[in-house]
């Protein structure tokens, strides 16, 4: 028999061992850490207000001169020009909102549920993704809100370029000299 090991296979995803590495010992106090990618959420709401469509996404972060984890400016529009088409409908981008749990490990234990940990995020800065514990780096993310945007009604068009009113100007002259000239006094009799 002949053995044909690829290193293809060999190269299994064991990232997963250092997060129970962790999580067995526990005893240190961890501090907050940068993490590699974060999952983005883009939802999908019909005309009548329900949720149509969810899919779920990883993304890379980028690494800034300051070293922060962020979604550059550029990417973000990208993202947002990609994804709004779905299944053949337009949607509009109605709000993105950002999900990271960077509570300090030592606050863990006071943490209150007054504590929001969601964010609006502006579509004209990049995002910065916050250090937090690692126990919480699969819970951070992005949800990508879209809204369908109602069909377009060509039909309705045609009317509309039917009835735009045409404009037109007429010109009007007078010439003074020659009506004093050409006009017949009357002579006015008392009756």
């Amino acid at each position: 028999m002949q053995n044909n090991t690829n290193t293809e296979d060999l190269d299994l995803d064991i990232s997963w061992l250092e997060d129970v590495k962790k999580l067995t010992n526990i005893t240190d106090i961890y501090k907050n850490e940068h993490q590699d990618n974060i999952q983005i959420y883009f939802i999908y709401i019909n005309i009548h207000s329900t949720i149509e469509h969810v899919f779920k996404e990883t993304y890379n972060l980028k690494t800034n001169i300051d070293n922060k984890q962020i979604i550059t400016r550029e990417c973000l529009l990208q993202i947002i020009q990609q994804k709004k088409i779905c299944q053949n409908k337009r949607y509009k981008l109605f709000d993105i909102l950002k999900f990271v749990f960077n509570l300090e490990s030592d606050r863990l234990q006071f943490f209150s549920s007054d504590v929001s940990f969601i964010k609006k995020v502006n579509i004209i800065d990049e995002v910065i993704i916050e250090p937090s514990i690692f126990l919480f780096h699969k819970l951070n993310s992005l949800f990508f809100i879209y809204k369908e945007t109602p069909p377009f009604n060509k039909s309705s068009l045609k009317i509309l370029e039917n009835k735009t009113p045409i404009k037109k100007t007429k010109k009007a002259s007078f010439d003074i000299e020659n009506t004093f000239r050409n006009h017949k006094f009357t002579k006015r009799t008392n009756i």
